[in-house]
């Protein structure tokens, strides 16, 4: 089984997105990844990723942008800024699909909101979203534009070789930006358990031996 999770990254101190995640009550490990960069992974709450990355984005009038790992195959990012979802990112769009029966009995392959049979479905392959524009005010003073949009389309992958583990590719991302891509990386019960500096707890209280 790969590897899922859910992370919010927003364009703002670490302060004021831990008081507006207190405001919606929502359980979290927040921590610092570069000056004015603040990575937040959601435990228990009211919200998804993207949910809280809209809520966090309306509150701060911020930038934020949810990322969803799902099983090491496709990674989702949505952007937000003052609220409103400005760009969506699929690293992968055939891992996307998804392969329903139909009341007739048939197999059917769902793109994009749509039906097709699944031996004639146009099948997408690649990133959709995949330009580094969306993604710049993310950035720190180190980030590299060039990498940024390399990692975005698949990093070393190609046609012919090893799939790229999602997460994989997540951190590349990540590092691209210049941030520190280890707590934008976890699932909420690895951030619990991992030593990421100076991180703080939102929500309420985990007994000590969930650390």
């Amino acid at each position: 089984m790969g590897s899922s999770y859910e992370t919010v990254l927003v364009a703002a101190d670490i302060e004021v997105v831990c008081q507006a995640l207190e405001a919606l009550d929502q359980e979290a490990v927040v921590s610092v990844v570069a000056t004015q960069r603040t990575a937040v992974v959601p435990g228990r709450g009211d919200y998804d990723a993207p949910e809280l990355a809209q809520g966090l984005s309306s509150a701060l009038n911020a930038a934020a942008v949810s990322w969803e790992v799902y099983d090491s195959d496709v990674i989702t990012a949505v952007v937000f800024a003052g609220g409103e979802a400005t760009h969506r990112y699929v690293s992968e769009q055939a891992a996307t699909i998804e392969v329903i029966e139909d009341v007739d009995g048939r197999f059917k392959a769902r793109i994009d909101g749509v039906l097709h049979p699944v031996d004639t479905a146009p099948i997408p392959h690649g990133p959709t979203g995949a330009h580094p524009e969306p993604f710049l005010p993310f950035g720190s003073d180190h980030m590299d534009v060039e990498k940024l949009e390399w990692a975005l389309r698949g990093g070393p992958h190609k046609a012919g070789t090893p799939w790229l583990f999602a997460e994989w590719q997540h951190g590349l991302i990540i590092e691209a930006l210049g941030l520190t891509p280890h707590p934008l990386t976890l699932g909420f019960d690895q951030a619990c358990a991992a030593d990421i500096p100076e991180a703080r707890h939102t929500g309420a209280a985990l007994p000590e031996d969930d650390y």
